[in-house]
């Protein structure tokens, strides 16, 4: 019901703001600002049971804050024309690419090596399906989150290119990923050291393909805060459902003369 309250609430302030007569430079720096606060309420109002993870609120906080003064467009334009980091708007670029890529490996390999139930080859098999495709859910998720905001934003690029700045994609990816590396890490038989080594070093992926795509022209800092807080929460409530010991998902192929595909079935 509070998930309905709200996407209701969002929906009728999109009306609101995208239907008014306000020049869209005007509109759109407003409805920034707007936006920010709202989503910060989101989070916080509507998932109560997860609000006090600090990496939700607080870089949507970070975010509202930095359109004041158009801090946000200063500091993207400031990092974007000097890249210290990666020297080129095409190496940054490149650099997000990578961090993909490289969080695709962790959670695949994390979710593999997550104990199963049993060493039973089929009990074994049905748990990484299972497993593997519950997290694929949560990812596509994700994206689907991000783009509904991408869409009812409409922020224009730093780059100039339109229209879907807000939030980023790339950030929400490559953190919901490293939600999903981090849970499957801390259900193995490591070490407390070990475990926090390995989430470290996978949160330290996303946060350079977060960095890497201000740095590229691609997102202002407020969009990939935001994308950072988004694929958070959705990973905290993710949490409370994946379970490797359980299968919540059952994936069959279907062959014919036609086509090729597989059929899903999601249990909760």
């Amino acid at each position: 019901m509070w998930l309905v309250s709200c996407v209701r609430i969002f929906s009728a302030n999109s009306y609101y703001w995208f239907e008014s007569n306000r020049p869209l430079q005007t509109q759109l720096n407003n409805n920034m600002k707007y936006i920010l606060i709202l989503a910060l309420l989101f989070a916080t109002g509507c998932s109560t049971k997860y609000y006090d993870d600090p990496n939700v609120w607080a870089p949507l906080a970070v975010a509202a804050a930095l359109q004041i003064n158009d801090l946000d467009e200063q500091i993207s334009d400031n990092l974007s024309e000097r890249t210290p980091v990666f020297g080129s708007n095409r190496a940054a670029a490149e650099a997000s690419d990578d961090g993909l890529l490289y969080t695709d490996i962790t959670v695949i390999t994390s979710a593999i090596l997550t104990p199963a139930p049993s060493n039973n080859i089929e009990d074994w098999t049905n748990s990484k399906l299972s497993l593997i495709g519950s997290q694929w859910l949560v990812y596509e998720g994700t994206r689907s989150a991000t783009s509904f905001f991408k869409g009812n934003t409409n922020r224009e690029r730093p780059n100039g290119r339109c229209c879907l700045s807000f939030p980023s994609g790339h950030t929400s990816q490559a953190t919901i990923k490293a939600d999903m590396t981090a849970m499957n890490v801390n259900r193995m038989d490591l070490s407390l050291a070990a475990k926090k080594s390995i989430n470290t070093f996978t949160y330290s992926l996303a946060a350079i393909t977060a960095y890497a795509r201000v740095e590229a022209k691609a997102h202002y800092p407020a969009d990939v805060l935001a994308g950072w807080s988004l694929a958070h929460l959705i990973g905290n409530v993710a949490e409370d459902y994946i379970d490797p010991n359980k299968t919540y998902v059952t994936i069959a192929p279907m062959m014919y003369d036609d086509y090729t595909g597989a059929f899903v079935i999601v249990n909760f």
